[in-house]
């Protein structure tokens, strides 16, 4: 029998014979006696109550231990504070165990986070943003605190419109955001933590949260075609002045548009100048070019064919020193997305501008303006093919119009539905003439009055 188990089945002594002290008696003696009988059990010394009148009256001792030095004098005020005290010496109690810690969001967070990583080879740029959305829209709230099993769909819908009311966002925004949340309780459900996936949306109803996406305006993320006369003239000066190759990257990208990183690794064996075409089948990640390109599909890997003005340039650099890589300096090292970034950069305010504020393009603007040339001349699924992706959702995003202000402004004024309608005469009369179709409109006969209203 176990101390714990001896000691609990003491109590049923102290509910026997209350209230009768005959009784109560005989039963503490038997009590005494059960206790001490146990105690020989462990323990050889001999137990004794202390007598007298002194200062340990009735008090029980024992001593334990072996020798001089290690011989010591136990005492308690009774006879199971004594039983206590010697389950103690002898090691016989049994620590309480300690009660596991519940499984929350935020202790969670970091095994779901590092299983991601492996299993979708996740960069350190990736796993980087994860933590931080993670720390600014869960971690100390009260949901972070929360057990797995204990997460309910009001709680997630509680936290989900905190979030959204204090930070409008976007439906694609949130979906990138929401995964530091949805991702742990879906590996929750999977490792059988939870019996159910409390997240639900079609119960949470966030649709009228979200922010509208504004769309930047054309000026901002495509190149006209005097800003492209102007950075092409500046990289070929320069490229005449230093031979640096970067400029030459800059240039046929504007009918390229390839990724930054897909410009940056693109070797001569890629090449086929016989076909006039170049493969895009790598791209430099994180410092590293690796044999993969951004999409994760075969629209991602293409070939894409080279108009006579691309072959040309390239045939300018092939005379210097050859390297695998395309781009390189004069010793044949491999010119980075960054330094083809900071090239197009200076090719717009020189090396020393200042690039806050002024609209500084980058490269992925030519990217946009490419894939808008090609939607307007061949349609939407071309351009998706072009640019390597793989949902034409994406596609649509890069469209804009090549349009100027002042060109729209012009067609406005040329093509007004209102151009010769005299204001000045009265409502009713402008009415009449409106449907008699009097004044000038390109609308077709079909259905004419209704749209001119």
């Amino acid at each position: 029998m176990t101390y714990r188990e001896f000691v609990a089945g003491l109590a049923i002594y102290d509910k026997i014979g209350a209230g009768n002290d005959e009784l109560t008696l005989l039963i503490m003696k038997k009590k005494e006696k059960e206790v001490l009988d146990y105690i020989r059990t462990f323990h050889a010394a001999a137990v004794s109550c202390v007598g007298g009148s002194g200062r340990y009256a009735g008090s029980w001792q024992t001593y334990v231990g072996h020798g001089r030095k290690d011989r010591r004098l136990i005492r308690a005020a009774t006879l199971e504070g004594l039983l206590e005290a010697l389950a103690g010496f002898y090691g016989l109690k049994e620590k309480p165990k300690k009660k596991p810690r519940p499984v929350t969001l935020e202790s969670y967070f970091p095994h779901w986070l590092e299983w991601k990583g492996k299993r979708n080879g996740n960069k350190s740029g990736t796993i980087y943003h994860n933590e931080v959305d993670f720390q600014r829209l869960v971690s100390g709230t009260k949901l972070s605190r929360l057990p797995l099993d204990e997460i309910t769909t009001e709680d997630l819908d509680e936290w989900a419109r905190g979030v959204l009311i204090e930070k409008p966002l976007s439906s694609q925004r949130w979906n990138t955001y929401k995964i530091c949340v949805t991702g742990p309780l879906e590996l929750a459900l999977r490792e059988g933590l939870i019996k159910e996936n409390p997240w639900k949306p079609e119960l949470m109803d966030l649709k009228r949260l979200y922010k509208s996406p504004r769309r930047a305006p054309s000026k901002e993320k495509i190149f006209y075609d005097d800003e492209i006369e102007r950075i092409v003239q500046k990289c070929l000066e320069d490229y005449e002045a230093n031979r640096n190759s970067a400029n030459i990257a800059v240039i046929i990208n504007f009918d390229l548009g390839l990724r930054v990183g897909e410009l940056a690794a693109l070797k001569w064996e890629d090449l086929d100048q016989k076909a006039g075409t170049i493969c895009i089948r790598r791209q430099e990640s994180e410092g590293k070019v690796e044999e993969y390109v951004k999409s994760d599909s075969a629209a991602g890997y293409r070939e894409l064919p080279l108009n006579d003005h691309v072959m040309t340039l390239l045939r300018r650099i092939r005379g210097g020193r050859l390297s695998g890589f395309i781009f390189t300096d004069d010793r044949g090292r491999r010119k980075t997305a960054s330094a083809l970034q900071k090239r197009l950069i200076y090719a717009q305010v020189g090396k020393n501008g200042d690039t806050a504020g002024c609209g500084v393009k980058r490269i992925h603007c030519q990217r946009r303006t490419v894939g808008t040339r090609i939607a307007k001349a061949l349609g939407l699924e071309a351009a998706r093919q072009w640019l390597g992706h793989t949902d034409i959702a994406t596609t649509l995003r890069y469209i804009y119009t090549t349009e100027t202000l002042d060109t729209m402004r012009e067609y406005s004024q040329a093509a007004s539905a209102l151009a010769g309608l005299n204001q000045k005469k009265p409502a009713a009369v402008i009415f009449t003439d409106i449907h008699q179709g009097m004044y000038k409109t390109d609308l077709p006969e079909s259905g004419q009055k209704e749209k001119a209203l």
